[in-house]
């Protein structure tokens, strides 16, 4: 019981980081994708690779969407980090919806939480 609470705890205290690794960028314009992207498949292992298989040609833009919302960042979140406006983030989860073929009436954030 012990060693899954230790599990447990590093992973909040990775999600923890990936969050301020994100919120960082946001404020200062800098991050390290490498190491951003290798923390967040540490938490969400494969999770890249099944969106790149239900996805053919999944653009870079759309795969950083998917990660953001697979964060359950809102629309003003992802929007600062990325610096674009709440607009932009609505119709780059549009065009991901379309991409997964998503219906209208289902909510993005539960598909890619699925994921």
């Amino acid at each position: 019981m012990s060693s899954l609470l230790n599990y447990l705890t590093l992973l909040y205290e990775d999600i923890v980081c990936l969050h301020i690794g994100f919120t960082f960028l946001a404020f200062h314009g800098r991050c390290r994708p490498k190491s951003t992207r290798k923390l967040f498949e540490k938490i969400y292992p494969g999770f890249f690779i099944k969106l790149k298989t239900s996805v053919n040609e999944i653009t870079l833009s759309e795969l950083r969407m998917a990660a953001l919302v697979k964060l359950h960042l809102t629309t003003r979140q992802i929007a600062a980090i990325l610096g674009i406006s709440p607009n932009s983030v609505n119709k780059t989860k549009q065009r991901l919806r379309q991409r997964l073929h998503v219906d209208i009436e289902k909510n993005i954030e539960e598909v890619i939480a699925d994921i």
